[in-house]
């Protein structure tokens, strides 16, 4: 299913109820359109007077390209939810996910049966499964001894990566094409230099243009 901000917001109050004792304030909720985060929260940090720092201004973010079943949907809302519960609570974790988050994470897991996760990896049926055609600006890279990767640049990015990646130690080959192949949507668009490995040449070599198939 598809998220929408009526039932993000049925869920939340649901949530809050029976996981957080009523204590989340209301926030603000919002649908993102991204393919590599399946939920964001999203605050401003400001300086004390007299050291450390206060979260406020929040916005909880699930993304609304990503055809996910109810389950899933469900625990990304509430790992999103345990960061605003911690945040808006003032109170400072040992990191992004660290010992605060897994507690509350491991404890909502074990008394309702939920399946929250850190992060969540789409699985190879997911992948296949996305087969709508997007513009890709893509980069294969060859590396010794013979291993082969795949970048997919954000345009904004694309002079700065090409020109980063293009000074990596031990290319053998490097190609640079656009595509709209959806082979190339399993990848996350980079804006930092990002190398994903191949598992499967034959998928990539049936994705490539005819000119870059001796690229195999």
């Amino acid at each position: 299913m598809m998220a929408d901000i009526e039932y993000l917001r049925i869920r939340f109050d649901h949530f809050n109820a029976m996981c957080f004792g009523s204590s989340l304030k209301p926030v603000r909720i919002e649908l993102m359109r991204s393919r590599t985060q399946l939920g964001q929260l999203r605050y401003m940090r400001r300086k004390k007077l007299f050291g450390g720092w206060r979260y406020d201004d929040f916005t909880l973010r699930i993304t609304s390209v990503v055809d996910m079943d109810e389950a899933l949907l469900e625990d990304t809302l509430l790992h999103e939810m345990i960061h605003y519960s911690i945040l808006s609570s003032q109170k400072q974790d040992t990191s992004a996910h660290g010992v605060l988050f897994r507690q509350m994470m491991e404890e909502i897991n074990t008394r309702f049966g939920r399946h929250i996760t850190i992060s969540h990896r789409k699985s190879e049926e997911e992948k296949n499964a996305d087969t709508r055609e997007r513009e890709h600006l893509v980069c294969v890279t060859r590396l010794r001894p013979d291993r082969l990767f795949v970048t997919v640049s954000a345009k904004t990015a694309y002079r700065r990566l090409r020109r980063v990646l293009s000074s990596l130690d031990g290319i053998l080959e490097q190609k640079w094409f656009v595509s709209h192949d959806p082979y190339f949507n399993r990848f996350p668009r980079s804006r930092t230099p990002k190398l994903y490995p191949v598992k499967d040449r034959e998928k990539l070599n049936a994705a490539l243009p005819e000119s870059l198939s001796d690229l195999l």
